[in-house]
């Protein structure tokens, strides 16, 4: 197969180059962009061998906004999958049509629920949907540990750390770059740590730690990248049975510069990253490497916040230019060109970094003067918003966001779709988004009335 991006200016491109090819390639265009009538649109366009098809998937890419089309050909005599993917960067529409930027958010799911459908017909690599969930997750799980050392040079913002300082090893000089990403940070000793090397491994390690009580429950593994499963309650092996749902990356140290704790172009080069593992191959002797991220990030972790050794810079210098290389192969947003170049920016000066950052605060008085600030101009922005949550505000209602706040606080599961949808258990509650809730008696009495099974669980 032939994949090219093809733009058509009152001609009609596509015909003169099946013709040229004697027609025997099928042009396969997103749904519902017909390349002879399209004739000014910029697509994506698939061109495959009719003699290599197997079959065409069922265009799971009708999925507005985001169109998807998939079909199977035989290479080297192994059905493969081609996908043929468009895209509309949603920053040209911001201010616009946030009615679109909403659907395609909402839709994520369900274009990955399709793809996983559609994927199940490897059995050849994976025996099940939940053995291909596993291999996606778990790979992401791993990358992320092999490159942990650049997250914390870049977004590590934990210099001090008061309350054990009569602990503190006479070595080690602060301030340093995140004291909890460290070995004498949120980590667990040595000989309790389980090995990302393999799933299999991974997985057994847990396991063996809960049953002898090296971990009292689930929460005392404190490794950077958690998997999770369908319920909150579900055991280690019943995840990967299932098949991991989704996984956490609980190495982040909040960051005081924003809002939310962690930054728009912090996630943008995470989603970056991610999708750029997801098409490289794993390293050899990953045993060895996986070992060796730990050292590498503990002794990232343990320096002073504008500091750099040459392998850290020469490293990172090669991982960005492969990234460069990806966003240009794959026409990245331009959402995740930006990120990079703030990491590339922050690689060139760790004073740049997060870290860097904090650690001149600490260098013109402390921290807790310059947290109390912060929360002070937080908290007055906060009371001065005319919406209970802000950041939903263009997507829900004013009482419908009451709902969620509370709901969230309450432990309630909330997914963010239109309807929106609470449950707790197997009870699930739905909601239109711009819906007119009667709240008069208070949001947390709504929510009870909903679920009685609260009562006595929550205060007020």
């Amino acid at each position: 197969g032939l994949q090219e991006t093809i733009a058509g200016t009152d001609a009609k491109f596509l015909s003169d180059l099946d013709q040229e090819l004697g027609g025997n390639y099928n042009i396969f265009t997103p749904p519902n962009f017909d390349h002879l009538t399209h004739h000014r649109s910029i697509m994506n366009v698939t061109l495959v061998r009719k003699d290599l098809i197997v079959k065409e998937v069922s265009p799971i890419g009708s999925i507005l906004p985001n169109r998807i089309f998939d079909v199977v050909v035989l290479i080297d005599g192994r059905p493969v999958h081609v996908i043929n993917y468009y895209a509309v960067q949603i920053q040209n529409f911001r201010g616009k049509a946030d009615w679109y930027i909403l659907d395609r958010t909402v839709k994520h799911e369900e274009l990955w629920r399709a793809l996983l459908l559609s994927a199940e017909t490897f059995k050849d690599d994976f025996a099940s949907q939940a053995d291909f969930q596993n291999a996606v997750y778990f790979k992401m799980a791993q990358c992320f540990c092999l490159w942990r050392w650049l997250f914390t040079y870049l977004y590590g913002a934990s210099p001090v750390s008061e309350a054990v300082e009569h602990d503190m090893p006479e070595h080690i000089n602060l301030p340093v770059r995140s004291f909890r990403n460290s070995t004498y940070g949120y980590d667990n000793l040595p000989d309790e740590r389980p090995s990302y090397a393999s799933l299999e491994s991974f997985v057994d390690q847990i396991s063996k730690f809960l049953e002898d009580g090296t971990y009292y429950g689930p929460q005392e593994f404190f490794g950077p990248v958690r998997l999770h499963g369908k319920h909150d309650d579900d055991s280690l092996r019943q995840i990967v049975r299932d098949g991991i749902q989704f996984i956490s990356f609980r190495s982040f140290d909040l960051d005081p510069f924003a809002k939310g704790g962690i930054s728009e172009d912090t996630l943008n080069f995470l989603e970056l990253f991610m999708l750029y593992t997801l098409v490289s191959p794993m390293p050899e002797n990953l045993s060895e490497k996986m070992q060796q991220a730990v050292e590498r990030n503990n002794e990232v972790a343990l320096q002073a916040p504008d500091e750099q050794t040459d392998w850290m810079r020469d490293e990172a210098m090669e991982l960005i230019e492969r990234l460069e290389q990806f966003c240009s192969q794959f026409n990245a947003p331009r959402e995740y060109k930006l990120a990079l170049s703030f990491v590339k920016r922050r690689v060139e000066d760790p004073t740049l970094t997060i870290g860097g950052q904090v650690a001149e605060k600490l260098a013109k008085g402390d921290l807790l003067s310059f947290g109390l600030k912060i929360a002070n101009d937080r908290y007055t922005s906060f009371v001065r918003s005319p919406h209970p949550l802000q950041a939903l505000a263009g997507q829900y209602s004013d009482s419908v966001q009451k709902l969620i706040k509370i709901a969230i606080m309450s432990g309630v599961h909330v997914d963010f779709e239109n309807p929106l949808k609470l449950s707790v258990g197997n009870r699930v509650e739905t909601f239109d988004a711009q819906a007119d809730l009667d709240l008069s008696r208070g949001a947390l009495d709504y929510l009870l009335n909903l679920f009685p099974e609260l009562e006595g669980n929550l205060a007020e």
